[in-house]
């Protein structure tokens, strides 16, 4: 309690190393009595006057161990004016700073922040192998476990399993011929391989030049996500991390750890033997955001998948109910996956699913929203269709087990959405990863039926996240947007800019149209407008295989099986077509608010970017990574294809990639002089081609001035709604 009470009076009694730091420094410190953010005095005391008098407030000579903290924590912030090993920048506090960094905060406010920093940058022990195990090669390492003995690797490999068994994200990984690929980035807690049942030898071996961590040059969501050492060319795709400082940049790692509370969940669920006609376990994950449930599902079906068990089988299905934090396929929709391999990685490694790479998407229906509270009906509806296609597949897999992981939306009229998904499913075990109030465990208990067991799990300790849900999202459809055809058994991806990759060109009217309408969910669009809205725009692409889908449901159909409508529904004669000829589908409830299709009848393919609209053409100009022989295939069986708009997260991480890229090669000295002249040709060729798109005025970006200050000469998106 000392050592933090010390650290807190450090961040709390910056502002006296203001006053006493540089002129800079001492305009701002001095323009009010309040205390700034604890960002703001952690940057203060970044200067060599500052840091002076915050180590006189931590009392070094008292506890050495302090000093040395407090130093990492001033290193580790990257701040400006301090010589983080030479690769941060210098500078002093100015005016021009961003306004955000001083913002005003209470005393308790600054106490939290200081606190949070503090323990996000202590030193944490990771692996807990022997010295003298490790025997190292230029490719690859050789490691010997003994048993309990554990170790953590940050960043891209492939595991080999020797001898004995270890386990890595519940996973229990066996010796054999094939090599496990597992993801680790930094921004999500570290995979620990860990030998449980007696001494095993792994052998860690690097993957070259992995487009996952060339994706840096396009967008900085993905700086510092992979192993990078500065200033050096590392042949390792990887690292082997003893403590939290073995890291070379100094991020602040943690493994992945499943609680034991936990652990007895599934150890209980793995026990649950079915009868020989009964239904296989059928798990309910929910709780509120950040509390854990991706990683309990993931832990859950990796055990399903590698257990001992005799009546356990080789694959499981996950119903993802989660459109803001999804494990399979992009944000905004809900999803039926069946999954045959263990993940050994994030959502955003396996976000494109094929059968060949281990895991099937078997349904998907898109919400347009990253929330189910945008339209709650429809999102009940389409769990509802998807638990029955679910029940469909028993009939194929009956032992198969299915796992439903919950969005985070808790509050509210949420308790009613989920009594209504329990009843539909009727789960033999609810899993609650934070308790809820005393009213609404009532509610649930009274819900659930004898035969559902239901686990409440403690509140996990919160770790500080490297990225904010909206940059996760960000990253999960950047990874979808760059996801190629899988090769080898393995998903792939390129790590060129969306501009250089082959679009579809659609027509959109005449008798080869291939785009039936366009809908709009949330929000109503006016015909004179939608050629401005469109372009940039995020879509779902839908398969209508009834017109039926295209008229309103009342909300008791939802909650039942729908019956088709007796009316009779043409959809060329509903269509309103805008000045460029694009069908627009209006709303077709009496009071004009917007309808989303009836899932029974529908179901999405995928999603795409609307690059333009060729109006003399009369084509959508798209880019998607599902194949053109898919939507083939929906054609040919009378399919309709429709596009879907509406709240999705606005990419504006996609209008920057050229810049992005043009930077990165300037960077890397791509466009130097050479002495070949037929060389030096094609570089020029090259360079002008990335200026002249660098250059040319793109939609929703503008250039700062160069003299405007720190950070002016770069492009910049300009506001914009976050969801369109």
């Amino acid at each position: 309690m000392s050592r933090k009470r010390s650290a807190r009076e450090a961040f709390t009694g910056s502002q006296d190393a203001l006053k006493s730091s540089s002129p800079a420094s001492k305009s701002q410190a001095t323009t009010s009595s309040k205390p700034v953010s604890a960002f703001a005095a952690a940057r203060a005391a970044a200067s060599k006057s500052a840091t002076a008098d915050l180590a006189t407030q931590l009392e070094y000579s008292e506890d050495d161990k302090l000093r040395q903290d407090a130093e990492s924590l001033v290193q580790s912030l990257n701040l400006p004016g301090v010589a983080n090993d030479g690769y941060v920048t210098a500078g002093t506090i100015t005016e021009a700073d961003d306004e955000a960094d001083l913002a005003y905060s209470s005393e308790e406010e600054i106490i939290e922040q200081a606190d949070a920093l503090i323990e996000l940058h202590q030193k944490r022990q990771l692996s807990n192998f022997r010295r003298g195990s490790v025997v190292s090669n230029p490719d690859h390492i050789s490691i010997e476990l003994d048993i309990d003995e554990s170790a953590v690797v940050l960043g891209i490999y492939d595991l080999e399993l020797k001898s004995g068994t270890v386990v890595v994200n519940g996973a229990l990984l066996r010796p054999s011929e094939d090599r496990h690929r597992i993801f680790a980035p930094a921004t999500h807690a570290l995979p620990r391989i860990e030998a449980k049942s007696g001494a095993a030898e792994i052998i860690i071996h690097s993957v070259s030049e992995h487009p996952l961590q060339r994706l840096e040059t396009l967008s900085p969501l993905w700086s510092k996500t992979w192993h990078d050492e500065p200033g050096q060319e590392t042949s390792r795709s990887f690292c082997l991390l003893r403590s939290s400082f073995d890291d070379p940049l100094r991020r602040p790692l943690v493994a992945f750890e499943l609680e034991p509370e936990s652990q007895k969940a599934i150890n209980k669920i793995m026990s649950h033997k079915p009868a020989p006609l009964g239904a296989p376990s059928s798990v309910l994950v929910t709780g509120s955001k950040g509390s854990g449930k991706s990683s309990f599902c993931r832990a859950l079906a990796n055990t399903l998948l590698t257990a001992p068990q005799p009546w356990t089988k080789s694959s499981c299905f996950w119903l993802d109910l989660d459109p803001g934090q999804p494990e399979f396929g992009p944000a905004g929709q809900v999803s039926l996956v069946q999954i045959r391999e263990p993940l050994l990685g994030p959502s955003f490694t396996h976000v494109l699913t094929h059968p060949s790479t281990g895991s099937r998407c078997i349904r998907a229906h898109s919400l347009a929203a990253i929330s189910p509270k945008e339209d709650s009906e429809h999102f009940l509806a389409c769990a509802k269709d998807l638990m029955q296609h679910y029940n469909t597949q028993r009939k194929d897999f009956p032992a198969s087990p299915l796992i439903i992981n919950c969005s985070g939306w808790v509050a509210g009229s949420a308790l009613s959405v989920l009594v209504e998904l329990i009843k539909e499913a009727v789960p033999t075990d609810l899993i609650l990863t934070a308790p809820l109030d005393a009213s609404s465990t009532l509610t649930l208990q009274t819900t659930i039926t004898p035969k559902t067991t239901l686990h409440t799990l403690p509140v996990r300790a919160r770790i500080p996240q490297a990225r904010t849900s909206a940059e996760l999202r960000a990253v999960q459809t950047m990874s979808y947007m760059h996801s190629l055809a899988p090769f080898q058994n393995r998903s792939a991806w390129t790590a060129q800019s969306l501009t250089t990759l082959q679009p579809w060109r659609v027509p959109y009217t005449g008798d080869k149209a291939g785009i039936s309408a366009i809908l709009s969910y949330h929000d109503t669009v006016d015909a004179s407008t939608l050629s401005l809205i469109l372009p940039g725009a995020t879509v779902a692409i839908v398969a209508v295989a009834s017109d039926s889908a295209f008229l309103p449901t009342a909300k008791p159909a939802y909650l039942s099986t729908p019956k088709p409508s007796n009316k009779a529904f043409k959809l060329s004669d509903k269509l309103v077509h805008t000045p460029e000829s694009l069908p627009l589908l209006p709303p077709q409830s009496q009071s004009g608010a917007p309808s989303p299709l009836n899932p029974r009848f529908s179901e999405t393919i995928a999603q795409a970017l609307v690059r333009g609209i060729d109006v003399s053409s009369k084509e959508l100009i798209l880019l998607s990574p599902v194949s053109g022989a898919v939507i083939q295939r929906h054609i040919a069986r009378g399919d309709k294809i429709v596009l879907v708009r509406g709240k999705f997260d606005f990419p504006d991480w996609a209008l920057l990639e050229d810049i992005h890229y043009s930077n990165a090669a300037k960077r890397r000295g791509e466009f130097e002089d050479v002495e070949e002249e037929e060389s030096d040709d094609d570089e020029d060729e090259e360079e002008a081609m990335v200026q002249a798109k660098t250059t040319t005025e793109r939609p929703y970006v503008g250039v700062r001035n160069p003299d405007a200050g720190i950070g002016g000469s770069v492009w910049r998106l300009r506001h914009l709604p976050r969801r369109i």
